[in-house]
């Protein structure tokens, strides 16, 4: 039981261990915590957006980035940051905006060290739970589980299972009381289910621990603290999920989830539309070699006068499976809102109920995609035909995701199962492949040179002056979709 007001909240709390917050550049993590973070966007938080939307909004959103950044300093050793002298002069109003995102990004660094002290394994899923507000992504119709500013802000997943982080920032000193407000919102969100599309009912998946961080500054020095329950994390949570309650309001589809990641990583890359015909970029970014996957780098916009241009790697066969990417997501924005379960409805075996007139719904759903290519036509067709074989009068929600999952018919004869699963090999194989080459693939004359972080999503941050010929992509440009 945590008690939560005055003294006794603070008395119930270790004092926190004095430990480096960076190991190595600053910078450098920094950047890839807010690419991970999202600094700002959930990838659902604007489904239907156009390519001009799309292209306008990136560049804003690495502007928050940039923002950030000329907020700090980073003079001194590269594991140093401190406020930059301009920030307590500023109002009110900015402080409070500039603190949000400051806590946010290091949230993700907060993770982290959180997981890494646990021995919880790495962090292989990190999603904002705005998931949970957007009909596309959360089956559930309705508001979300916990509406407004009560929503914890990450869930993210290790090898050990599922974990929820609330961010806090402040652009002077810890605050007690608002880290008391986001370890109370991460305790509220009672958890969330995925949809098996093969078999099995809803249940589910236990919130293993929650935790709330806070950036703050002591002395002028960036500092981070973590707070979480007295009793946690300990022991991974004892009750299965066959067993644990079902939460009402978030019921999602990974295969959804992922792929929106896998977009949202490209917008980041292409600092515009994800599906735009990419411009020649720099030649002057490091390359570094990660077998057997090529990666695809350019200069990453920076502050001026911050040291030498971070470099922003994607691996190359998530440019050119694009366009595989772009129908996938296409087809479930159309599909899946018509899966939508009533808040009230939810149940176990929801998704194996027969549902009334929902063929016919699928079938004008997909009438109303406007299919442009002999790729997205054939992929339609497709999925018309597969959706039309299903018991016009016994159709449930599990057989149409199912079908839609598995549908083969994508460019290179690829699922949406299959594209996912790919998706994820690539990220998180390559990611460990990335940071073990990143250490011994450097010229021994120079040790340390070539620094390197790999986000969850399929984006890699890169510092130095090491530099190799780049590996051509097998398949080509991409192309414009």
């Amino acid at each position: 039981m945590i008690v939560a007001t005055g003294a006794a909240f603070k008395a119930q709390f270790a004092a926190p261990a004095a430990v480096p917050l960076f190991a190595g550049n600053a910078m450098l993590e920094i950047s890839a915590a807010a690419l991970d973070a999202g600094y700002g966007l959930a990838p659902c938080n604007a489904p239907g957006l156009d390519g001009a939307q799309l292209a306008a909004l990136f560049p804003y959103l690495d502007a928050r980035r940039q923002l950030l950044l000329s907020a700090l300093s980073f003079v001194g050793p590269p594991t140093d940051v401190a406020r930059a002298s301009f920030v307590p002069g500023l109002n009110a109003t900015e402080k409070v905006g500039l603190a949000n995102l400051l806590g946010m990004v290091l949230c993700r660094i907060a993770a982290s060290r959180w997981v890494a002290a646990q021995a919880l394994g790495p962090i292989q899923r990190f999603w904002h739970l705005d998931l949970a507000e957007h009909e596309p992504v959360n089956l559930v119709q309705g508001p979300p589980a916990l509406p407004g500013v009560q929503n914890p802000d990450f869930l993210f997943e290790t090898p050990n299972g599922w974990f929820l982080m609330e961010s806090k920032g402040s652009v002077g000193g810890l605050l007690w009381k608002k880290l008391r407000e986001g370890l109370q919102q991460a305790l509220r969100f009672g958890g969330f289910a995925f949809v098996d599309p093969n078999a099995g009912p809803l249940a589910a998946n236990v919130v293993q621990a929650r935790a709330c961080s806070m950036a703050h500054f002591r002395a002028g020095d960036l500092q981070l603290t973590l707070l979480d329950p007295p009793d946690g994390p300990q022991a991974l949570a004892a009750t299965p999920p066959e067993e644990a309650p079902i939460p009402p309001q978030l019921v999602l589809v990974q295969a959804f989830c992922d792929l929106l990641q896998w977009e949202l990583a490209l917008g980041q890359f292409t600092g515009g539309d994800p599906y735009a015909v990419l411009q020649e970029h720099a030649t002057d970014a490091p390359i570094v070699p990660i077998a057997p996957w090529p990666v695809t780098w350019r200069t990453l916009s920076d502050v001026a006068g911050r040291g030498p241009a971070l470099s922003l790697g994607i691996w190359s066969e998530l440019l050119t499976s694009r366009r595989a990417l772009f129908l996938a997501l296409k087809a479930m924005r159309h599909v899946l809102p018509v899966c939508a379960i009533p808040a009230e409805a939810v149940t176990r075996n929801v998704l194996d109920a027969p549902v009334p007139g929902l063929q016919h719904a699928i079938a004008q759903s997909l009438d109303a995609w406007t299919a442009v290519g002999e790729d997205a036509v054939a992929w339609q067709e497709a999925l018309r035909a597969t959706m039309q074989r299903l018991p016009p009068e016994a159709t449930s929600r599990r057989a149409v995701i199912q079908t839609l999952i598995h549908t083969a018919a994508l460019p290179g004869a690829n699922s949406v199962a299959s594209l996912a699963d790919r998706y994820l090999d690539l990220v998180r194989n390559g990611s460990a492949d990335a940071r073990r080459d990143a250490t011994t693939s450097q010229d021994e004359a120079a040790p340390g040179r070539l620094q390197l972080d790999a986000t969850t999503h399929g984006l890699l941050v890169a510092f130095g002056t090491w530099h190799a010929a780049p590996t051509k992509q097998e398949d080509g440009e991409p192309r414009e979709i």
